[in-house]
């Protein structure tokens, strides 16, 4: 027998042995998909998929982000998932706006205080602060921005400087930028809080109405004035309604 009968016997003894291990045992018509999901896992996808579609339909921005999410991470592979993938990347945009616009929020406290024969409402801000790095402590802000309506003395804006000694000078000015804008000169008047050293902006009225447009606003104090150069509010979260409704609390 030569060599190429003898393999071509052998490849046809081959196929037949495993035609008739077929026969006896049955053959699968291919390997099982090592992806596909279980009936409780398929269940619980639809779930996540409803889940997700109900909380996008209500604006619950941070409840679909992590609904899907996680269906993404559970069942990469399932069609909710795909389905999910089409919208997910807005969504997340939008419950990062919504964190943040929480958070910038969460920068501001309100208050009112029985005053005289009426009451006292203010507004503050501490000045923004590099995040302290692991092991480091957390530094105190270089100063605090007030807007205070009092009864009897009317409408301010003013800063609390965190400085043991402060001297704005003759005549007393600030430049106040506010965002991207160019900084312009703005008058003032020095003043001892009993809490440290108080810089009043004269023009209150006016800086009030631009901070409720503004995001940021940067102030950089006369030089020489102390060790404090300039200091910048993260203000886009001022909510005047919060700041107009604050119950009193507390009397002086």
């Amino acid at each position: 027998m030569n060599t190429d009968t003898k393999h071509g016997w052998t490849a046809s003894a081959a196929r037949s042995l495993v035609l008739a291990a077929c026969l006896i045992g049955g053959c699968a018509d291919e390997a099982p998909d090592p992806s596909a999901l279980t009936p409780a896992q398929a269940s619980d996808a639809a779930t996540l998929g409803r889940d997700y579609a109900a909380a996008r339909s209500q604006g619950n921005w941070t409840g679909a982000a992590a609904i899907g999410e996680s269906l993404r991470q559970k069942y990469p592979d399932s069609a909710e998932a795909a389905t999910v993938g089409t919208s997910l990347a807005e969504v997340q945009a939008k419950a990062d706006a919504l964190i943040e616009a929480k958070r910038q929020e969460s920068l501001w406290t309100y208050q009112a205080i029985l005053a005289g024969k009426g009451v006292q409402r203010s507004a503050s801000i501490d000045s923004f602060m590099a995040k302290a790095e692991e092991g480091e402590y957390a530094q105190p802000s270089d100063g605090k921005l007030i807007l205070r309506d009092h009864p009897e003395w009317g409408r301010s804006a003013y800063l609390i400087l965190n400085e043991t000694a402060f001297r704005c000078g003759s005549p007393c000015g600030m430049d106040i930028a506010f965002d991207d804008a160019a900084a312009t000169r703005w008058s003032g008047k020095q003043a001892d809080s009993g809490h440290g050293p108080a810089l009043f902006i004269n023009d209150e009225a006016r800086f009030i109405k631009q901070l409720e447009k503004s995001k940021s606003v940067r102030v950089t104090l006369p030089k020489g004035s102390g060790h404090i150069k300039t200091l910048r509010f993260d203000v886009a979260g001022f909510r005047r309604p919060s700041y107009e409704s604050a119950k009193p609390l507390t009397t002086p």
